[in-house]
């Protein structure tokens, strides 16, 4: 399958990936759900630290400890603070690409996106909706303020990524031969890369006590 194909649905794959890693564990999923949104009220009753500053993306110390805690939802080790912050920059670093590339789209394709999205999530059996039920509780979020407020952001950015890994593949910076495994890894080569050259040009530290990624 061509890669352009697998990243057109990768959409749909991340929540079938988050949905489908629970599918049998309703219970484990429950609790740490409500102990993630107990979390999460917890930072954002905090004051805000500035950490970094990637073109006109502020990101906070609430910022980074947000992502931290719904990492919990992912059955999966949870990375250190370094390593999460050096994500969220690279993750900045490559929509600020998108934008210069002129493949950024556009909030209204965001919401396009978000509601072709709602849509599927909505004609999936009872068993898969419950957990999505479960992940609005440990983001605090109602269903129509997860879609409305949330989703759209998100399926922007999304697809402004998906945009710019197509643009590298056409301009042969990607090969698109390569199997899935494989091209996941050039791909986060090619980020890794951008990280290095660009963190001292297009990164703005603004609390050097805190930020440690190099």
């Amino acid at each position: 399958m061509k890669k352009r194909i697998l990243l057109v649905v990768s959409s749909i794959a991340a929540l079938s990936i988050l949905i489908g890693s629970f599918a049998g564990a309703t219970d484990p999923l429950t609790t740490v759900s409500s102990q993630v949104n107990v979390e999460i009220r917890a930072i954002n009753s905090n004051q805000p630290i500035d950490l970094v500053k990637i073109g006109d993306v502020l990101i906070t110390n609430n910022d980074l400890q947000s992502l931290k805690a719904y990492k919990k939802l992912e059955e999966k080790p949870v990375p250190s603070d370094s390593e999460l912050l050096k994500e969220i920059i690279i993750d900045e670093l490559y929509l600020l690409k998108a934008k210069e590339e002129g493949v950024y789209v556009s909030l209204e394709d965001g919401k396009r996106e978000a509601e072709r999205l709602r849509a599927v999530l909505n004609a999936q059996p009872s068993n898969v909706q419950e957990v999505q039920k479960k992940i609005l509780i440990a983001m605090g979020k109602s269903d129509d303020e997860y879609w409305s407020d949330f989703a759209p952001v998100e399926y922007q950015k999304l697809l402004s990524r998906q945009n710019l890994t197509n643009k590298l593949m056409e301009t042969n910076v990607l090969d698109e031969s390569l199997q899935y495994e494989d091209f996941s890894k050039k791909l986060q080569e090619y980020k890794n890369n951008m990280f290095n050259s660009e963190f001292n040009t297009k990164v703005q530290v603004l609390n050097h006590e805190l930020v440690q990624v190099k």
